[in-house]
């Protein structure tokens, strides 16, 4: 029996009238915005996609709905009588099964790992960058001032105009407002990221105000998708348009008065401004001035960091570190973009190990197929119980949780505060206007968790060098259907038929792969030719399945994806077998697995050389990758060439020709003096990738001696001509050299255990070299 008792008509007749007038959906009534009354689904109801079983009218609803909606305080205005039943109280109700469970994951979830270390390392690294607080931004709260003045108060209509089409220039800031410093300490206050702080009203208008106009937003969206289309990130477009919409709505509903308050999913914004932060990064200044977005160039620099520094509000205000959602893992990962674009390689990594944090306290580690997907919702059906009663669980939080074996920390505990409150919050009944079930929202975080980990394994040192990455409970798995052909609803089935899957799935299902090979096959200490010959026999095998197929849809506009994973198809070769280098040299039975890792090396810079020609790679988020590439494989080069410069039956060789070539040409990939003196505004070129150059100019330079003194002291090889001239060919030597690696730079250290053959004891030696010189 409920706990609730409606009294009929003729117990009070005055209070029954009075309730009869009220005649909107509960929906709307909870949202306080204005409800055209409309039945089955009223407007509101239809523009947010919610399912019309969720337009409820007070008419047609039971009083225990009526409290959901309404809470206790307003049933009891309206003449409902509550009544005290211990049975259904809020410690009665723990009782249950159901809650016995949520308390179980409670206790589950609590045992994990905890992110206070995290938050910790994080605050740490801005803190010793100066980059936490409010000094991040001096210089730039004249600029921010402009836009951020009106709207301090909290007046919708003055914010209207800031977010108008016609506002471009106010809604971007301008450097020369006076007089609103004030209002951009009070957002800045707030920013205490990565911690969490309290969300308020005055702090969300503030933000709103900052927001450009519809134009700039979707002029950047458009931006960054092309350029993204070269060097994807993994997230989902479609997600994006369908959360701007909803956005765009509620902003609306704010400023024509429809809603006192703005109520926005705060965690979308922050996504949204670190979205146009990317997209600005990628734009060239004239097209930025040209399109409005600013009116000159010294406003750039400032606008990118007020941006920035808003979306680090907003993660505090959404505490997105006790409460992640797919938004927030997102925003996370592309801080990490954010700080590789500017060469702070160390809090870098932190936001990315962040971000996978994140995403596997959400379980998207444990989101298995898409096909199991379809196979559990069609076995057993949702009640509304786990949609509607749980309170402001979010369907695209949800959707993730569903499935997995942890559940978020969150979503329990938003349960058990509406079941211990009489009384709950409006911000409970924020629905977002994804549904529970898609295939799309859980095809997007699959996607999402492959890009995050092959990054992360990407600058993850093997061990001992660092901890392992444990993906012994992964299960995430993506599938063979593009997004843009899943439908946006709950529907069951997955879509059938031919053509379904695209250049861009294939290629992170490739991704996925390298990751999880790479993971299963860690150096070893004990190798043997045979089982080495057969790990890279393996790998070829699965290279060349995915290979193919992204050989079959891509085009002249995704011909940039091919180059990416044909480099990572060669650096997965060099990673297996470049901890046995120096035993590969020595042993006979191992020359395929030799020829393979030079092959590698110099497939790999041939690529390199290709996405270069077309591509701005510093602001790709595979620049790592490639910066890697580059030395590792000019070092493997360089030394191989130092070891065939010692015999004259192999200095004189076609090999020893075609990786000298090779070598030589990778020095003006690795640093050139144009590269440094090219102006940009996101980041210098790190001043070790010279000395980088220096040190492998000075291992050629080595090994062209190592040849001249052969091709004197040494047996000579005879030719169809007689005795070989015993003297170094004109391209045995560099033309200019920038000199040695002075003694004061830390990598005299690897330079001299690469020269004087000190490597050749050290399997890790280049995993080494890797991290030392992300610690620059």
């Amino acid at each position: 029996m409920s706990s609730l008792h409606h009294p009929r008509p003729i117990d009070d007749d005055q209070q029954a009238n009075k309730r009869r007038k009220v005649n909107t959906c509960l929906q709307c009534k909870a949202r306080k915005v204005k409800c055209d009354k409309s039945r089955p689904q009223c407007g509101p109801c239809q523009r947010r996609r919610l399912p019309t079983d969720h337009c409820v009218y007070e008419d047609e609803a039971d009083a225990e709905t009526l409290q959901h909606y309404l809470g206790s305080d307003y049933l009891a205005k309206e003449g409902y009588e509550l009544a005290s039943q211990p049975a259904t109280s809020a410690a009665g109700i723990l009782q249950s099964s159901h809650a016995r469970a949520v308390l179980d994951r409670l206790a589950q979830q609590m045992q994990l790992r905890g992110q206070a270390g995290a938050n910790g390392e994080l605050a740490a690294a801005y803190d010793a960058a100066g980059l936490l607080g409010a000094d991040q931004l001096n210089g730039n709260g004249a600029a921010a001032a402009a836009a951020a003045a009106a709207v301090a108060a909290g007046d919708p209509s003055l914010a209207g105009s800031l977010l108008a089409s016609n506002a471009a220039a106010s809604a971007n800031g301008d450097a020369g407002a006076k007089g609103s410093a004030d209002a951009v300490g009070s957002l800045l206050a707030g920013n205490l990221f990565p911690f969490a702080c309290e969300p308020t009203h005055e702090r969300t208008k503030l933000i709103l105000g900052l927001l450009p106009n519809d134009h700039v937003v979707n002029v950047l969206l458009d931006s960054l998708r092309t350029f993204e289309t070269k060097s994807p990130l993994g997230i989902s477009w479609r997600l994006i348009r369908v959360q701007l919409i909803n956005l765009r709505g509620d902003i609306s509903d704010w400023r024509t008065g429809q809603v006192e308050e703005p109520e926005v999913d705060l965690t979308f914004l922050a996504l949204l401004f670190e979205l146009m932060v990317s997209a600005i990064d990628c734009i060239s200044v004239d097209e930025i001035i040209s399109e409005g977005i600013a009116m000159t160039a010294e406003q750039v620099p400032e606008m990118t960091d007020r941006w920035h520094a808003t979306c680090q509000a907003l993660l505090a205000m959404s505490n997105f570190r006790h409460e992640p959602n797919l938004n927030t893992v997102c925003t996370e990962f592309l801080f990490y973009l954010y700080e590789i674009r500017r060469g702070r390689s160390k809090i870098a990594l932190l936001h990315l190990q962040a971000a996978y944090q994140s995403a596997t306290a959400i379980s998207m580690h444990q989101l298995s197929t898409s096909q199991a997907d379809a196979s559990r919702w069609t076995s057993g059906s949702e009640s509304d119980e786990l949609t509607i009663r749980t309170g402001a669980v979010t369907a695209m939080r949800k959707a993730q949780f569903e499935g997995g074996e942890a559940f978020a920390i969150a979503e329990e505990r938003l349960l058990l505060s509406s079941l211990s409150q009489p009384d709950i919050t409006r911000r409970e009944f924020l629905q977002s206007n994804i549904p529970d079930r898609t295939h799309l929202v859980r095809e997007a975080a699959r996607t999402l968790w492959i890009s995050i980990t092959w990054h992360l394994s990407l600058l993850t040192p093997p061990y001992p060098l660092a901890e392992r990455l444990d993906d012994g409970g992964w299960t995430t798995e993506l599938g063979l259907v593009d997004e843009a052909h899943l439908p946006d609803g709950e529907v069951v089935a997955l879509p059938v038929g031919a053509g379904l899957s695209s250049v861009s799935v294939h290629f992170f299902r490739f991704l996925g792969e390298s990751t999880r090979f790479l993971l299963r096959h860690p150096p070893s200490t004990h190798w043997q030719d045979a089982s080495l010959a057969g790990v890279v026999e393996e790998w070829n095998g699965i290279a060349e399945e995915h290979l193919g197929k992204m050989r079959e849809p891509v085009g002249e506009g995704r011909s940039m994806l091919h180059h990416f994973a044909l480099v990572i198809h060669h650096w997965v070769r060099i990673r297996l077998l470049r901890p046995y280098f120096s035993q590969l040299q020595y042993s006979p039975s191992s020359k395929l697995a030799l020829d393979t890792l030079i092959t590698s090396a110099r497939e790999a810079l041939l690529q390199v050389q290709r996405i270069l020609a077309t591509s701005d790679i510093d602001l790709s988020i595979f620049s790592p990758l490639i910066t890697l590439v580059k030395i590792d494989a000019s070092l493997i080069l360089s030394l191989h060439l130092h070891q065939l410069a010692v015999s004259n039956d192999t200095n004189s060789s076609l090999e020893w020709s075609t990786t000298r070539r090779s070598a030589k040409t990778s020095l003006l990939l690795m640093w050139t003096h144009a590269a440094e003196a090219a102006p940009t505004r996101l980041g210098k070129i790190p001043p070790w990738r010279k000395v980088m150059r220096q040190v492998v100019e000075e291992v050629l330079v080595d090994a062209f001696e190592k040849k001249r003194v052969a091709l004197q002291e040494g047996v000579r090889v005879k030719s169809e001509d007689g005795l070989g001239s015993g003297e170094l060919d004109r391209e045995d030597r560099l033309d200019a050299t920038l000199g040695r690696v002075g003694d004061e730079v830390g990598l005299t250290v690897y330079r001299d255990e690469l020269v004087g053959g000190g490597w050749k004891q050290k399997p890790l030696v280049f995993d080494a070299l890797d991290g030392y010189l992300r610690s620059l």
